[in-house]
C-alpha cells in the first residue's frame, strides 16, 4: 500500500438537498451518488478540505472549514466535499 493510490475511490456517501437541487438547475438530470463518485474519480482534486479559524465581530476566532473541491474537466464542472462527513455539498457549473 502507498498511500493515495490505495484509498477508497468512492469519496461520497451522501448528496446533500443543496446539491440536488444545484446539479438539476446547473446540470440537467437529478444526481446520483455512484455517478457523482464516477464523475469525482475521474476528476482532478484542486483544493483539499482546511479547517481556517476567522476573526470574530467581539474578538476571538471561530472555526471555518473551507470544502474539498474536484474539478472535472470534460463539463467545467466543480463539485465541493466535506470529506469528513462524505457529503457533496455543492456544484459550480458554467
Amino acid at each position: 500500500m502507498n498511500g493515495r493510490e490505495d484509498r477508497p475511490k468512492e469519496r461520497v456517501n451522501r448528496l446533500s438537498r443543496h446539491f440536488v437541487e444545484r446539479w438539476t438547475q446547473r446540470v440537467g438530470a437529478a444526481p446520483t451518488v455512484d455517478g457523482v463518485n464516477r464523475i469525482i474519480q475521474s476528476s482532478s482534486q484542486i483544493r483539499h478540505r482546511k479547517r481556517l479559524w476567522e476573526d470574530c465581530p467581539g474578538g476571538g476566532l471561530r472555526p471555518f472549514i473551507q470544502l474539498a473541491e474536484f474539478l472535472y474537466r470534460p463539463s467545467g464542472i466543480i463539485i465541493k466535499v466535506d470529506q469528513r462527513s462524505g457529503v457533496a455539498v455543492t456544484v459550480i457549473a458554467p
